[in-house]
């Protein structure tokens, strides 16, 4: 149910790309990414079925779905964070004036 899960909400958690040119490729990125959640011996990985072409952005992104997993006490509290999290990596950072 994990494994499903974890994969089926990160192919739709990429949000829509924005008119920024960074986070329109950033979010192309994300929507080529496709991981799996696995456990052994007590510890959480990403299996990649599909990486985005970004080590760091796979990265960030497996490491949001764990924290998002152990957090989660329902299946769309889970969602809902990773949703939330990928969309923050997207965002860009507000710039100082």
């Amino acid at each position: 149910m994990l494994t499903a899960l974890a994969l089926a909400v990160l192919q739709v958690a990429s949000p829509a790309p924005v008119e920024d040119s960074d986070v329109t490729v950033v979010a192309r990125k994300l929507e080529n990414l496709a991981i799996i959640l696995k456990r052994r011996r007590g510890a959480y990985y990403c299996k990649y079925t599909r990486r985005s072409g970004d080590a760091e952005l796979d990265a960030a992104a497996c490491t949001a779905a764990i924290d998002c997993y152990r957090g989660a006490a329902k299946v769309e509290d889970f969602r809902t964070c990773v949703v939330t999290a990928v969309t923050a990596l997207v965002t860009p950072s507000p710039r100082p004036e």
